[in-house]
C-alpha cells in the first residue's frame, strides 16, 4: 500500500499559502546599533519579538565595557550591514490591514 502524500507533494508547492509574510533579522546576526551621538556600537540579535500585526522588536547583546548589556530596540535603532541576513516567516491565520 502506498504511503499517503502531503498535500502539494507532487508539485513541490509548501503546504500552506501564507496570508502574511515578514522579513526580519535572524537571531545571532551581528548588527551595529545606533546611539545618541551618532555612535555605531556592535551587536548581536538574540531574539525577535512581535509586538503586534507587523511592529517587530528586537533583543540585542552587546559589551559595555567589561559588562555584558541586552536592550530591546525597533528596527529604526539598527544599522544592518552588508552581511545582514534577513529571513521570512508567514502567517495562514489572521487579517492583514
Amino acid at each position: 500500500m502506498p504511503a499517503a502524500k502531503s498535500a502539494g507533494a507532487t508539485t513541490g508547492a509548501p503546504f500552506f499559502q501564507p496570508k502574511v509574510i515578514m522579513r526580519i533579522l535572524k537571531p545571532g546576526t551581528e548588527v551595529k546599533l545606533l546611539v545618541p551621538g551618532g555612535e555605531r556600537v556592535p551587536a548581536i540579535v538574540t531574539a525577535a519579538t512581535i509586538r503586534r500585526h507587523d511592529h517587530v522588536v528586537y533583543e540585542c547583546v552587546f559589551w559595555n565595557g567589561l559588562s555584558r548589556s541586552e536592550v530591546w530596540v525597533s528596527p529604526i535603532e539598527i544599522m544592518s550591514t552588508e552581511t545582514t541576513e534577513r529571513i521570512a516567516i508567514g502567517f495562514s491565520n489572521g487579517e492583514t490591514k
